[in-house]
């Protein structure tokens, strides 16, 4: 499924979707706004969550609780964190097929859909990428090939795949 909200809900973290015109469906992701951000006109920074093979947005809760502890901690300065849905086994490409979309959908859909709707530095400035397994690895491909989008990446555990199997 490419909406999958929390089981349990989250605080702070609203689980949205937006119409993914590659994907012909609705597309999840998790949002974490911080503290001040409803009381106030300004944009904040945003870091996207790339997850791993075979997981979604939702997989990984405890993200949005370490990052608002060290936001009210003082130790990182208020911080948009949206954690995408791009396929759990997509490896952040457009298949050949064009069936799973990762890279469109997260590119060119994703990132204007939250620039658009969520008060963010809409600019390489403000925006960064991580991710684990899977998603580190999208996250330094995101990197390079688009580097006027991010200006900044961090690769977990990247597992990069070249599409070539080993041979027995």
């Amino acid at each position: 499924s490419w909406v999958n909200p929390p089981k349990v809900a989250i605080p702070g973290v609203e689980h949205r979707t937006f119409p993914s015109s590659s994907m012909k469906r609705a597309v999840g992701f998790n949002l974490y706004l911080p503290p001040g951000y409803a009381d106030s006109g300004q944009r904040f920074p945003v870091v996207y969550y790339l997850n791993g093979r075979g997981n979604d947005e939702s997989s990984h809760p405890q993200l949005f609780s370490i990052l608002d502890q060290a936001i009210r901690a003082g130790e990182l300065p208020p911080t948009i964190l949206v954690y995408a849905m791009c396929g759990r086994t997509s490896f952040y490409a457009d298949s050949p097929d064009r069936e799973v979309m990762g890279e469109t959908v997260f590119t060119k859909e994703l990132i204007p859909h939250v620039d658009s709707t969520v008060r963010t530095v809409a600019s390489r400035d403000g925006r960064a990428v991580m991710g684990f397994s899977m998603g580190g690895s999208g996250a330094v491909k995101f990197a390079c090939k688009y580097p006027d989008l991010f200006g900044s990446a961090v690769s977990f555990s990247g597992g990069f795949y070249t599409g070539e199997t080993e041979k027995a």
